[in-house]
């Protein structure tokens, strides 16, 4: 058994575990990051880094992600037939908050990541099966009879997390009744961005680097018609987008988040990211909020040490920011696919811009 007591352990090695061992060990706190897999393959696609997301990483040392996602056309929310309801541009987002709304692959954010931490800091094949808190430690147990103690354990262990259900008990998360859909195809810069709202779900487009275009669609769960059936005959670019991706992976899966937890935290170990509040897509914060996760969780061991003190800290200054927004989430998820469009679309377009940014302010906490 290894054992040392001024390192913080975390389990999962996603965009919120590492950038926790980024904040981490950017105080000085050494810092041990276990994932189960037994490699770190570039998977997934796009992740939207609003500008909230942009400043954390860039607190954090990890630049050159200020590559806009807003095409020439303007992004935010259109009609299914190229209507805009609630559109913005580039200069406006990023004059207002002072960091664009950027749009990464998440094998590149990895990567950042992954190179801002340093070598020797993630132990791949390493599934956290159980623990043991002391007054003084925390002992991670490991599916292959291993174990590992140290000063705290961070679940960034994601939806289903081992290290949640040890702490707040086994619970299945919460459905939306929605499938999402996702992929990357090769089209470069498309005209118009955003969300487009329509009969039978929606449907995301934004351009990546490289002449890439990362695409999202949600349907109702046990809508089982082809995309192409669905949103086909939508407006430009989306006609395009599927022809591409007729050919190319499509990442499938339901929807889940979890109602709000009264707590994170206990002695030593504390919950992060998905682990902590699992947020619908439908604002565009989940790994954002992952992010001020780990940047609040630095600062937070910065000040009291690798304690119970501190976690309370990083808890007291993150809880109801992150509750707000798994609420929101979820209500945007379900204006966007009301069935009562014509109200949803007249509602949308006559919201006045001052207002909308209101919004916007208090999703971004940046104002």
């Amino acid at each position: 058994m290894a054992r040392s007591t001024e390192t913080v352990h975390i389990a999962g090695a996603g965009i919120g575990g590492l950038a926790a061992a980024v904040a981490l060990r950017r105080h000085g706190v050494p810092v041990v990051v276990y994932e189960r897999s037994e490699t770190l393959e570039p998977i997934g696609a796009g992740l939207s880094l609003w500008p909230n997301a942009v400043l954390a990483l860039e607190s954090l040392g990890v630049e050159g992600l200020r590559g806009g996602a807003i095409p020439r056309g303007g992004g935010g929310v259109w009609r299914w037939d190229g209507r805009p309801l609630a559109v913005d541009s580039a200069e406006t987002i990023e004059r207002r908050y002072g960091a664009p709304l950027s749009l990464v692959h998440r094998a590149e954010l990895q990567q950042a990541l992954l190179e801002a931490l340093g070598p020797d800091s993630v132990r791949p094949g390493e599934c956290v099966a159980s623990l043991d808190q002391a007054e003084d430690a925390v002992t991670v147990r490991f599916a292959d009879g291993s174990a590992d103690t140290g000063a705290l354990l961070i679940g960034a262990d994601g939806l289903r997390s081992t290290v949640r259900a040890a702490l707040l008990g086994p619970a299945e998360p919460r459905t939306s009744g929605l499938i999402a859909f996702r992929g990357v195809v090769p089209l470069a810069s498309p005209e118009r961005g955003g969300e487009f709202w329509g009969p039978g779900g929606i449907f995301g487009v934004a351009p990546l680097s490289g002449g890439r275009t990362y695409w999202y669609a949600t349907l109702a769960e046990g809508d089982d018609r082809p995309l192409s059936d669905v949103f086909g005959a939508w407006a430009d670019p989306i006609p395009e987008v599927l022809r591409l991706a007729h050919d190319r992976e499509v990442l499938r899966h339901p929807l889940h988040d979890r109602p709000p937890a009264r707590r994170w935290t206990a002695g030593r170990v504390g919950l992060l990211g998905d682990a902590a509040h699992p947020m619908l897509p439908f604002l565009g914060q989940g790994a954002c909020q992952a992010i001020e996760d780990a940047v609040a969780l630095g600062e937070a061991v910065g000040a009291h040490g690798p304690t119970p003190e501190a976690l309370r800290a990083y808890e007291d200054a993150r809880r109801r920011r992150a509750t707000m927004l798994v609420r929101r989430s979820r209500v945007a998820g379900r204006v966007a696919h009301a069935r009562t469009r014509r109200l949803r679309d007249a509602f949308m377009s006559g919201t006045p811009e001052r207002a909308r940014y209101r919004q916007l302010d208090a999703a971004l906490g940046l104002r």
